[in-house]
């Protein structure tokens, strides 16, 4: 096995050229002290000796440009040791001041989306895409689901043509970007309220319990928005709305009376 240089993590060892990889050769007592190693591509861009080299003397290559991803799309970035794995180092891509909440690593803006650097050595799950369901992500999107928080309802298109509304969060356990229907608690029997084919309601309404909790979507010509049932079923007043009735128009806010039921004050 060809030798290729001392190891920049443990400075013990060698690092061994074997058949897809340079590996750390450190042992002592029969046991393996250090597991540092490079694989010869990354992105199906071959490892060359300059970078070889600047990996385990500068511990970061240069930017190359013909990196390709799982789509066959080409991007620019270096490659990097951090805490002792190979990362991708995008330049000037990091998202300032927001750092992943499952590894406290930092959050890189790429071609396809945005992704904590430990994505890309396989340590961390957490990746967001350029877009869901025809809705491009924002960067206060990003920041919002890179920290563990969901968004507010966004609009989205189904792969049939329907228009939907719903919130996104990141699964904790998958990293899977998902969508959540839910507008909150319903008042009357803690269930979860939806938005149904003509009313909001709660879910409980065909279960054993038969809660018959509901918010009609329109009130003296108001549409309520999803927002305003969020603020109704935390049981607070909406700000002033404009309402309409027999010809004549009027100002109130929306909230919920002692049973439950949508009324103007």
């Amino acid at each position: 096995m060809k030798r290729v240089g001392t190891c920049p993590i443990c400075n013990k060892g060698e690092l061994l050229e074997f058949e897809d990889k340079f590996q750390c050769n450190f042992v002592e007592n029969n046991k393996q002290l250090c597991n540092f190693f490079i694989y010869k591509s990354y992105s199906k861009k071959i490892i060359t000796p300059e970078m070889l080299f600047d990996l385990l003397h500068n511990y970061e290559t240069k930017i190359y440009s013909d990196f390709v991803d799982d789509k066959g799309e080409k991007f620019e970035a270096a490659l990097k040791i951090v805490h002792g794995y190979i990362n991708y180092k995008f330049g000037n891509q990091i998202v300032d001041n927001v750092k992943c909440v499952n590894c406290d690593g930092e959050i890189l803006r790429t071609k396809q989306g945005w992704g904590c650097e430990n994505y890309f050595n396989r340590k961390c799950g957490m990746f967001i895409y350029r877009s869901y369901n025809g809705t491009v992500m924002t960067e206060d999107i990003v920041r919002l689901l890179v920290t563990g928080n969901y968004t507010p309802f966004l609009n989205f298109t189904s792969k049939q043509g329907i228009n939907f509304q719903a919130k996104l969060f990141v699964n904790d356990s998958t990293f899977q970007v998902q969508f959540d229907y839910s507008l909150g608690d319903c008042p009357k029997c803690s269930g979860t309220v939806l938005k149904m084919e003509k009313f909001f309601g709660c879910t409980n309404y065909l279960s054993d319990i038969k809660c018959d909790f509901i918010i009609w979507p329109s009130i003296f010509d108001y549409n309520l928005s999803f927002i305003d049932v969020e603020i109704l079923l935390r049981g607070d007043q909406t700000d002033v709305k404009s309402f309409r009735w027999k010809d004549k128009n009027f100002e109130g806010r929306l909230s919920l009376d002692e049973n439950f039921k949508c009324k103007v004050s």
